[in-house]
Order: C-alpha cells, then sequence, then structure tokens
C-alpha cells in the first residue's frame, strides 16, 4: 500500500476498498476519486521488481501503472475522505476548518478540545 502522509483526509474506507480489490485478485489497485487516479495505490508483491525498474524521482510508480492499464483497477472512493494534498501553509489553511480544527474524513471523529489557559 502507498499512502502519501501529505493526504490526511484519506480515508480507512478508501484503505478498506483498494484491500477488498487485491482480496479480489487485483494486482495493483488505484483508488479515484472524481473518475481520477490518485492515492493511495496498492501494488501486489509478484509486480513490486517490475514497478521498481520504472520507478525514478518522485513518480514511483506511475510509469508502471500508465504502461499496465491491464492489469490496474480503478477502485472510486468518492465518499470516502478526500486525497487533497497538503503541501504548503496555503494548502493547510484550505483543510482547516472555520472553527480550527482540522476537517476529517467521514466517519471520523473530531480531535477533543483542549484549552490551552489549562
Amino acid at each position: 500500500m502507498i499512502a502519501l502522509a501529505d493526504q490526511p483526509l484519506v480515508g480507512a474506507a478508501a484503505v478498506r476498498r483498494l484491500l477488498a480489490a487485491h482480496a479480489s485478485g487485483a494486482v495493483a489497485a488505484v483508488a479515484s476519486y472524481g473518475g481520477q487516479p490518485r492515492n493511495p495505490v496498492l501494488l501486489h508483491r509478484a509486480i513490486w521488481a517490475e514497478v521498481s525498474a520504472l520507478a525514478h524521482s518522485d513518480v514511483g510508480a506511475r510509469a508502471w501503472l500508465r504502461a499496465n492499464p491491464d492489469r490496474v483497477v480503478m477502485v472510486p472512493c468518492d465518499g470516502t475522505g478526500s486525497p487533497d494534498d497538503v503541501d504548503t501553509p496555503a494548502d493547510l489553511a484550505r483543510l482547516v476548518g472555520s472553527d480550527g480544527w482540522p476537517l476529517t474524513a467521514p466517519g471520523a471523529s473530531q480531535p477533543p478540545r483542549v484549552d490551552p489557559q489549562s
């Protein structure tokens, strides 16, 4: 499973969907949001060497995935969270709710409020 740390709102349900696709025989399962491939991505151990041979820089498995569309299962993950990246302070500000707490993926609970005065 390849999941990026800068996508904090990817929901656990997306991961479960990828695991289900893998259990059904997918060698490469890619989360899609709005029909577009995004992360996370699940790659079966049997293709790791092939993926590694094509991976370079920060594009990772992208070359292998594009070269092998017949072996890739797109897994719709709309409604399970958000694949939005947090790469800049502006990105973080966009993902923080008006009450100052980070937005959470569907089904997740808000963190407890802590009074900084106590």
